[in-house]
């Protein structure tokens, strides 16, 4: 059998066509999206240079300030990026 033999196989109308329309699901999978990069700001950015100042990794390497500097910056992202899924959902009707 080559590639070839398939090529004037006969293939099937859909007996019904399914409308190209905006889902209701999706401003909900927008915020989930939004919602799980927030989760992930905050556990990369704000958790794991707590820990790792916690256990005295980055004691010799990195200035506190810019540790301070860093976790402000990705919790405020964390918290930048949770307030655009809720505003997503604010637009949906139950």
């Amino acid at each position: 059998m080559k590639v070839g033999d398939f090529q004037d196989f006969p293939v099937p109308e859909p007996q019904y066509k399914i409308p190209i329309t905006k889902s209701a699901e999706e401003p909900k999978l927008r915020a989930n999206l939004l919602n799980t990069a927030a989760g992930s700001c905050l556990s990369l950015g704000v958790l794991s240079p707590l820990a790792a100042s916690f256990f005295n990794l980055t004691a010799n390497r990195i200035p506190t300030h810019i540790v301070i500097l860093g976790v402000a910056f990705w919790l405020g992202m964390a918290y930048f990026r949770h307030q655009r899924a809720q505003a997503v959902l604010g637009g949906l009707r139950e």
